[in-house]
């Protein structure tokens, strides 16, 4: 299977030539270009927006050297990976070549909302039919714990809508359910801070930080 990178746009070239026998041939060119919507690219992120919780005075942010989020698939997702494309699971050879392709842009897409300023360091999906466990965990490294507070952080890859194939009622989506979902890990991987309280616990997958994770987070 080819993995879709890129999508180029379609020009149309037309042509009206005309002659006669006994006058000098002319001939008249029009060329005309059409260019049609954007296409969506097949993979993209979900998000979460990070803010300090309301009841918390002093920054819990300070001294943050990586932050780790791990959210939950929900059905779509799961039949996904374990049904309809298993070759795009990140411990198989295509996955993995799509994990590398996004590894850079989790934390450098052009979005409305400002980015956490980080680094992927590392990212692992597990599923465990026995366990019920169908999940994804990204690593980040924050080189500057004053761009966490009221910032996004980008969670993926995965297939959009278009892509994804989900049944009627279903959504390429991942949830929150726990507070240590996000934690803040000093230089030791001690946790200083995780998720205090969140609204919109689901977001799904698409090409913009719309529909965020919000995360209220506070000391441990």
């Amino acid at each position: 299977m080819t993995r879709p990178l890129a999508y180029a746009s379609l020009a149309l070239l037309l042509a009206a030539c005309g002659s006669g026998e006994d006058e000098p041939n002319t001939t008249d060119d029009a060329t005309s270009t059409t260019t049609g919507p954007a296409e969506e690219e097949p993979f993209g992120f979900v998000c979460a927006s990070i803010r300090r919780a309301q009841s918390v005075e002093a920054d819990p942010f300070v001294g943050t050297a990586q932050i780790r989020l791990t959210l939950k698939y929900d059905q779509c997702l799961i039949d996904y990976y374990d049904k309809r494309h298993p070759e795009h699971r990140f411990d198989a050879a295509e996955g993995a070549a799509i994990v590398e392709e996004w590894r850079e842009r989790l934390c450098s897409e052009s979005v409305d909302d400002p980015l956490v300023g980080c680094e992927v360091a590392a990212s692992a999906q597990t599923f465990d039919e026995d366990a019920s466990k169908f999940e994804m965990a990204i690593i980040y490294r924050i080189a500057d714990p004053t761009q966490i507070d009221g910032r996004v952080l980008l969670w993926g890859p995965g297939p959009v809508d278009a892509t994804a194939e989900c049944e009627a009622g279903q959504l390429p989506s991942a949830r929150m359910t726990l507070p240590t979902d996000l934690v803040g890990l000093d230089a030791g991987g001690a946790p200083l801070w995780n998720a205090q309280s969140w609204s919109m616990p689901q977001s799904v997958f698409k090409s913009d930080a719309l529909g965020c994770i919000e995360v209220d987070a506070g000391p441990v």
